[in-house]
This record gives structure tokens, C-alpha cells and sequence, in this order.
């Protein structure tokens, strides 16, 4: 297994860490089959990797996003990621919305089931610029057992897929 630090935020960059930011782009760019990402907030500043997104999706990657509370996210994102769905059937949006208060607060990439980027940052300017966010790239077989976790997920009363 293989693990590296990434970061965000001006105490950790440029200190020999890499940023969260350009791994989330190289990832989704090099992605080949099956994209993954699991999100409580999708800000303005994720807009950055909706066109890698959609390049993901020419190449005829499946991509399935949960974003926690889906309709309380920017309407500017909303309008990005269902854009993206009217494109191919490969984009699949979950909309992860409790009865409860419990929330989807994981941060999430997974590329083809064998890399992934875990960490506190949101998918956002402050995730992925100002605040200090600390992040995980893994490269490993085990990555497979994460995205059987987000399986899981389709299966749960409270999450949905958007449907267009």
C-alpha cells in the first residue's frame, strides 16, 4: 500500500507536501472506469473540477457523486452537476438527506476502485485553497472495500438519486 500526505492551506503547502486540489484534477484526469466522490459540501469552488469531470465522462468513465443535502448546495452547482447527467447515463447524483440529523461528512475521491484521496476538505475554495485541510492519497486494492462503503449507500431510505 501506498500513502501521501496532501494538503491545503499556507503553514503545509509548498513544504514538501503536495496539494489536495491538483491530486483530486490528476486523479479524476487519469481516471479510467469508475469515478467515486462523496462530499457534505460542493461549493463554488469545486467548479474547478467539473470540466475534468466531464472530460471523465466523454471517455466513458461511470461517475457516481453523493453530496450530502443535494438541494441545499449553491444552485449554480446544482445546475453544473445536473448539466453533467443530461450528458450520458454514466453520472449518477445521490442526494444523501436524513430524517435525522445524522449527515454524510466523509470527503472523498475514488478512482477505478484502486486510488483514493480522503481528507477534511470539502469540495470548495476553502477545502481546497485557504483552510488547512489534511488529505490522504492511498494507491492500493484495499481503495475496493471504501467504494463497497459508498455501495452501500445507494441501498440506505435516505438516499436518492436525482433524476432529471
Amino acid at each position: 500500500m501506498t500513502i501521501q500526505v496532501l494538503a491545503t492551506g499556507s503553514g503545509w503547502l509548498g513544504s514538501g507536501i503536495e496539494s489536495i486540489q491538483s491530486n483530486v484534477i490528476e486523479l479524476i484526469r487519469n481516471c479510467k472506469h469508475e469515478l467515486i466522490i462523496g462530499s457534505y459540501s460542493f461549493g463554488l469552488g469545486g467548479l474547478e473540477i467539473i470540466p475534468q469531470i466531464e472530460k471523465a465522462l466523454k471517455r466513458n468513465v461511470s461517475v457516481s457523486i453523493f453530496i450530502n443535502n443535494f438541494y441545499q448546495q449553491d444552485i449554480i452547482i446544482q445546475e453544473e452537476l445536473k448539466k453533467l447527467k443530461r450528458i450520458t447515463l454514466n453520472m449518477k447524483i445521490y442526494n444523501f438527506k436524513p430524517t435525522n440529523s445524522d449527515d454524510l461528512h466523509a470527503k472523498l475521491i475514488i478512482a477505478d476502485r484502486t486510488y483514493a484521496i480522503i481528507g477534511s476538505s470539502n469540495l470548495s475554495k476553502r477545502g481546497f485553497i485557504s483552510n488547512h485541510e489534511l488529505a490522504v492519497l492511498i494507491k492500493d486494492r484495499e481503495v475496493s472495500k471504501i467504494a463497497s462503503a459508498f455501495d452501500r449507500l445507494k441501498l440506505i431510505q435516505y438516499v436518492n438519486e436525482i433524476e432529471l
